[in-house]
């Protein structure tokens, strides 16, 4: 039951402003908003279709994480310090609970100042080797920090956190580097 109440802690403002950006697509005509469309069908009918198991195949958390990615680079201008890389070889079909990787992902793009600093970034890697998944995510961090941002529950993390110790107990683990200058997270889950 836990592990239900933690997986349905999404951020729904993601959904409104996916939508926002396919109508400002439509109005501008723009030629690639059916292939947006579909990603937002794909993503709906995964979080309300595949995140109902228990556990998911990781390709299909991949797909979820790349069509939520390319939403995000709608948002910006300059979109190539925008990287994801994965390497899963033929574990594609491996289970983790779904969307374990979601809201660190999020927070990427959530804390990153994109928008004003052409210098910022925001680099995630996953990679699958010897039963063992490795997940990083680096980004960069404003000069002069939000304080009202910076007194935020974490609610992401924390949730990820729980997710682990239900799912994996003591098999993983977390380390969080919060430099002046860039967050990270490195996760590392023993299967």
């Amino acid at each position: 039951l836990e592990a239900r109440v933690l997986k349905s802690q999404i951020n729904s403002h993601f959904i409104f402003n996916a939508l926002n950006n396919i109508y400002s697509m439509t109005y501008f005509k723009d030629e690639y908003t059916s292939g947006y469309v579909l990603k937002l069908a794909q993503m709906m009918r995964y979080v309300m279709e595949d995140c109902e198991t228990e556990l998911t195949p990781l390709s299909k958390d991949i797909e979820y994480i790349e069509n939520f990615i390319d939403f995000q680079k709608l948002r910006f201008e300059n979109d190539n310090n925008i990287v994801f890389s994965y390497s899963i070889g033929n574990n594609g079909n491996m289970s983790v609970p779904p969307m374990i990787f979601q809201p660190l992902v999020e927070n990427c793009f959530k804390h990153t100042p994109l928008e004003v600093d052409k210098n910022s970034y925001i680099h995630i890697s996953l990679e699958v080797k010897e039963k063992q998944i490795h997940f990083v995510s680096e980004n960069s961090q404003p000069l002069i920090k939000n304080k009202s941002a910076s007194k935020g529950t974490g609610i992401g993390i924390e949730n990820v956190k729980r997710r682990l110790a239900l799912y994996y107990d003591k098999n993983y683990t977390l380390n969080i580097f919060d430099e002046p200058d860039c967050f990270k997270v490195e996760l590392s889950i023993n299967l």
